[in-house]
């Protein structure tokens, strides 16, 4: 992750698990701008990164993305529902792969994205 972009084509994700405060800062120097997203961590509790190095080659894609992702998560990689809710080996170092969610109960995560200059 410290030498962006990568030489070869491909696709990665990077998963921070456990972050303190659900706040991530994106800056761009040479454009001049900060991104920034925030959201509420204790519903989403880590940070999916999605690195896109033209390693999508079906369209609309075709091999022409580069991006970066980010998706507050709380789950199993971008595995699933299945995945998350089952034994697996985040969970079991203590990482949280599943909100528990009572019958009734009302669940909201609020999330902003801002844009200003640096």
């Amino acid at each position: 992750m410290t030498e962006l972009p990568w030489a070869n084509a491909n696709e990665d994700l990077l998963l921070v698990a456990d972050v303190e405060d659900g706040r991530v800062e994106l800056l761009n120097h040479d454009e001049g701008y900060r991104v920034t997203l925030t959201w509420d961590h204790r519903v989403a509790r880590h940070l999916m990164l999605w690195i896109s190095n033209y390693g999508r080659d079906a369209a609309p894609w075709s091999g022409r993305n580069r991006a970066l992702g980010l998706e507050p998560i709380t789950g199993a990689f971008d595995y699933g529902a299945a995945v998350s809710a089952a034994p697996n080996p985040l969970a079991a170092r203590g990482a949280a792969t599943t909100v528990h969610i009572e019958p009734g109960q009302e669940v909201v995560m609020r999330h902003r994205v801002t844009v200003g200059r640096l």
